[in-house]
């Protein structure tokens, strides 16, 4: 019960980093559900440190995408609306952003 304590300390600041809830309170009850019998303490560290690593990496992704669709409508309004708030939601449909950030993200995962 202590070797789980110190695991839930010394991902703490991680975990809490995560933009995902629901990510958060898997690797908690990953952390619950785990035996932590000193044969299997490695074993288990090994695998919430993975999944730790593993949604740290989705929520990079994550982040990068909606930076990209960002920057995507932005190109659209300096290019088609420089003034016009109606025109400027019509570029956020019309960016290409439904498109190009799925392919960028199947090439970086």
């Amino acid at each position: 019960d202590a070797f789980k304590h110190l695991i839930l300390h010394s991902i703490a600041e991680r975990a809490s980093s995560l933009g995902v809830s629901r990510w958060r309170e898997e690797i908690l009850n990953e952390i619950d559900e785990l035996c932590w019998f000193v044969t299997y303490r490695q074993r288990s560290a090994e695998r919430v440190y993975s999944q730790l690593a593993h949604y740290e990496h989705l929520d990079r992704l994550r982040e990068a995408a909606s930076m990209l669709e960002l920057a995507l409508w932005k190109a659209g309004i300096d290019r088609f609306a420089p003034d016009g708030r109606e025109e400027r939601d019509a570029c956020r449909v019309r960016c290409g952003a439904d498109v190009v950030v799925p392919n960028v993200l199947s090439f970086l995962l």
